[in-house]
């Protein structure tokens, strides 16, 4: 184990005695007493508020740990200290030459991108000119609570506009105050690219394709047009296969593609369907454009809050007092078994799967190499 995980550890531990000490405190005292003065629930109240700050600040601690890649826990030759500092900082400049590094061995085949795939580029390329910041939103990577903070950071509307509403208000009609490159010139484009802090969320592609499934097909409560129509496809070419069945529509409509159905549709059609299918090197490009930092999406908590503190985020953008950053990220104590859905399908899809994904599984991994592999 480095020197670093176990400074981090032994942090984590005096946290913990704290935290017990302050407890044995608050009741070896009058606070086991029935009747309990105002000036002593304050106390309480204050070391509940206490208590959830320093459980916050452990899970930070944990989250960070597991997500520093090795190298930057390596000790100099001395031994008495990290090559680099292990925080965001260090992280995104040891992504920025491993992925320069990476787009070098790739086929230049797979970077002669149509221009249709260019406007695609385009269109998830989102920035803010007050802060100079530019975030390339691929689908199921977090993507619509980050849209939420550049509805706020381009001040069309106050956060009280948002409480009072869903987040689905960024897929409707608050989607279009959010701002693009690709309406803007190409001379604008490049002046944005060259000059502003860029960056790009990445997410394992098996996990992201089965957040996708539970999102966007196996819900029963699903209304886009785009997924009911998709979900009726997949019904017809892989559970009603003879032609006589072919376009039977008695109750397809309720009818729930499995997992294993969606997979082979996505293997054979996937050309066909929506970004929240296409591969994050086609949606972002970042063997052709240039980012200063790829997050996790399990530490985009972490990552995005450092990124606001950076570039001065105003302390209006909070969600009951609780900065946007923290608040509406994911969280890495909800994370899900999605290796479980992988058992249900035999290995010979598995493998075809595992060959259309490769590209993006091989990105991620150069990324985060000490993440969970499903398959190798």
């Amino acid at each position: 184990m480095s020197l670093v995980k176990r400074l981090f550890r032994v942090l984590i531990l005096l946290s913990v005695l704290s935290l017990l000490v302050h407890i044995l405190t608050l009741f070896s005292g009058d606070f086991g007493k029935k009747e309990m003065k105002r000036s002593e629930i304050l106390s309480v109240q204050s070391f509940l508020i206490y208590t959830k700050d320093i459980m916050k600040n452990i899970g930070h601690m944990v989250e960070r740990v597991q997500e520093i890649p090795d190298v930057l826990l390596t000790t100099d030759s001395s031994g008495s200290k990290p090559s680099y500092d292990p925080d965001v900082v260090a992280r995104s400049e040891w992504q920025q030459e491993t992925i320069s590094n990476y787009c070098l061995g790739i086929n230049e085949s797979l970077l002669n991108y149509s221009s249709e795939q260019n406007e695609m580029l385009y269109k998830h390329l989102i920035y803010d000119d007050k802060y100079g910041i530019i975030y390339c939103a691929v689908p199921k990577i977090g993507c619509t609570k980050m849209k939420l903070l550049f509805i706020l950071l381009q001040g069309h509307y106050t956060l009280e506009d948002l409480l009072v509403s869903t987040l689905r208000i960024t897929h409707k009609s608050y989607l279009r105050n959010v701002k693009t490159l690709w309406e803007l010139s190409a001379a604008e484009r490049e002046t944005r690219i060259s000059n502003y802090y860029m960056y790009m969320p990445v997410r394992d592609p098996l996990e992201r394709l089965v957040s996708v499934y539970l999102n966007k097909i196996s819900r029963r409560t699903i209304r886009s047009k785009i997924f009911l129509n998709l979900r009726q496809d997949i019904i017809r070419e892989f559970r009603l296969p003879s032609d006589t069945n072919k376009n039977a529509s008695d109750d397809i409509d309720s009818m729930v593609p499995t997992f294993k159905e969606f997979v082979q549709y996505f293997i054979e059609y996937r050309h066909l369907m929506d970004d929240h299918f296409q591969a994050m090197l086609d949606i972002c490009q970042p063997c052709l454009v240039k980012y200063d930092f790829y997050p996790n999406f399990h530490s985009l908590s972490y990552d995005m809050d450092y990124i606001l503190q950076v570039f001065g985020i105003p302390r209006d953008f909070y969600f009951n007092d609780v900065r946007i950053g923290a608040s509406l990220m994911p969280k890495p104590a909800a994370q899900f078994n999605y290796s479980s859905y992988y058992d249900q399908i035999d290995e010979n899809i598995r493998a075809k799967l595992i060959e259309k994904l490769k590209p993006d599984m091989q990105f991620y991994h150069q990324l985060y190499p000490r993440t969970q592999k499903y398959y190798s």
